[in-house]
């Protein structure tokens, strides 16, 4: 059984691959995915909850089971739009397959991460947690802790509204899976145009430093800072991602 599966959201243009963060579900691209899929054709993955990586090889797998999602659905090379946790994935299914990715846009995420002792405190707090405080941890941490600064009443009830449990023992590992990733050595290797973004007041990942630290050394990216954006800015309407993944699109010719 494969790490992965896939959303053909159908639509108009080349492929669009969206890798989410450590929540797994494909979701959170909430109204954009509407958007996107105007000019491309975009495909959501979601991690399986019933499919546990290992530690130390688990971006590999993740990378494995990506090109192989994607070649059941005839996507042979795509544009990989990736956020939090799912950069370091996108980045290693680059690295192992190049020919099968044409570009990255890489929001608010990292090659190595940047925080050992926040990263040590979530994966010590999460597994002591019910359901139920997980539920009512979400009603804070959604529009004090995802989202913030930035106010959207649309977006948080959105995000509010989506269901599921993540804390199972896949959720645990993919958290697991951070602290052991380092793809800063490789990451000269990256031929294929990258675009970076990073919001300024992201308070779940350290996305301006990692971002700069992954700029300094991939051969052909560029860096955009999201002024008074949190850790989620996909979905925001304000936000042209239409014509940031179309100009890399075009970068990607």
């Amino acid at each position: 059984m494969q790490l992965v599966t896939t959303t053909d959201d159908g639509g108009e243009g080349e492929p669009l691959v969206y890798v989410p963060g450590v929540d797994g579900t494909g979701d959170l691209l909430l109204g954009t995915a509407l958007n996107l899929r105007r000019s491309f054709r975009l495909v959501r993955l979601r991690y399986r909850s019933e499919v546990i990586p290992s530690v130390g090889n688990g971006y590999h797998e993740f990378a494995d089971a990506i090109v192989h999602a994607l070649g059941e659905i005839d996507i042979q090379r795509a544009i990989l739009l990736a956020e939090s946790f799912g950069v370091a994935v996108a980045l290693q299914t680059a690295l192992d397959y190049p020919d099968r990715v044409r570009a990255l846009a890489l929001v608010n995420g990292f090659a190595r991460h940047a925080s050992p002792l926040k990263l040590s405190m979530t994966r010590l707090v999460f597994p002591m947690l019910t359901r139920r405080l997980f539920r009512l941890g979400r009603r804070f941490a959604i529009p004090f802790g995802m989202l913030a600064p930035r106010r959207n009443a649309h977006v948080q009830r959105a995000m509010l509204d989506l269901t599921g449990d993540y804390i199972d023992a896949a959720f645990l590992r993919r958290l697991a899976m951070i602290s052991k990733v380092d793809l800063t050595p490789r990451l000269a290797d990256l031929k294929l145009p990258v675009a970076l973004f990073a919001s300024d007041r992201d308070r779940i990942v350290s996305s301006v430093s990692c971002a700069r630290a992954m700029a300094a050394v991939l051969p052909d990216a560029t860096l955009e800072l999201l002024s008074g954006a949190g850790h989620i800015v996909l979905p925001f309407e304000e936000e042209p991602w239409v014509d940031r993944l179309l100009a890399l699109q075009e970068r990607a010719n």
